[in-house]
């Protein structure tokens, strides 16, 4: 009997270490593109290389590398499960939005989940001595289509609700206000619903709010309020190890956000709006993970 069973065991051991090749993937690594390009005061050439690389659990990673002067200074990655080159997980590009020496990297990102998947839109450029996120929209169910055109940014898509059959087709667009240091949302049939929708910039200059800078910083002062509110609350309903995680999570959250937006008192400065922006977004983002409760950590 002892016999038997230990080498049932042995065949369950091997079974659970050996791959299943349902699992597997060609992904040989190699450059898909490259493209000259001007990120940043770097010294020496500069260019977007976009590499096919294989990751984990069986996915096909493409991988857009900043590099100057020789050296890595950036990677941005989009993942696709059992995906194809030319699929949306490679959709990166080069574009030139922003008036100014810099080129600036977009990239578009699907992730299935649910009954269809949701899309992101993200663009990178150098700030503060880094490539940073300057622009994003995330968590958008279904495709979202992108055009750009004489410096206008549009992103359209379809904006569900709780009542699927209550949605609609909807769209945003927005321009580089140089004054503000930003991305200005342009007036249009519920751009601003759809804006916040997509976590996205919703700032309109000609709104008879103020200028841009004001209204961020009444915008960030806010969600602040409501994020300092909302985690002391949890801190009074935790136990022990639940305050504990928190913590750490909230720790967390701060070098996350330090590393996309930059410190926040150069952040709050006059002409910082991609910065000041950046924070309105990551403060939005973790308003809701805390609004989900403990179970939500």
């Amino acid at each position: 009997m002892r016999r038997k069973f230990l080498h049932f065991a042995g065949l369950l051991l091997l079974s659970l270490c050996t791959p299943l090749p349902s699992l597997a993937i060609d992904c040989p690594q190699r450059i898909l593109s490259q493209t000259p390009a001007h990120f940043g005061p770097w010294p020496g050439p500069q260019f977007l290389r976009i590499v096919q690389k294989p990751g984990s659990y069986g996915t096909c990673d493409a991988v857009a590398e900043v590099v100057a002067g020789g050296e890595l200074r950036a990677t941005y990655t989009e993942t696709a499960q059992n995906s194809i080159p030319g699929t949306a997980a490679y959709d990166f590009k080069l574009l030139h939005l922003i008036p100014g020496p810099n080129d600036q990297l977009a990239t578009y990102g699907w992730s299935t989940g649910g009954d269809s998947g949701s899309s992101s839109y993200a663009i990178y450029g150098y700030r503060d001595g880094a490539m940073r996120r300057v622009f994003s929209a995330s968590e958008m169910d279904g495709t979202l289509s992108v055009q750009i055109r004489d410096g206008v940014l549009t992103l359209a898509g379809f904006r569900s609700t709780k009542c699927m059959a209550c949605g609609y087709s909807a769209s945003a667009s927005w321009r580089w206000n140089r004054e503000f240091g930003g991305w200005e949302l342009l007036p249009g049939p519920k751009a601003e619903d759809f804006a916040r929708y997509l976590n996205a910039p919703d700032l309109l200059e000609n709104n008879g709010k103020g200028n841009l800078h004001d209204q961020a910083l009444q915008e960030y002062n806010e969600v602040t309020r409501q994020l300092t509110e909302r985690y002391d609350a949890l801190m009074h309903q935790a136990n022990l190890a639940q305050k504990q995680k928190l913590r750490s999570s909230e720790i967390q959250w701060i070098i996350e956000k330090r590393k996309h937006c930059g410190e926040s008192q150069e952040a709050l400065k006059p002409g910082q709006g991609i910065s000041l922006q950046c924070l309105i977004s990551q403060t939005r983002n973790r308003l809701m993970v805390l609004s989900s409760g403990l179970n939500g950590l």
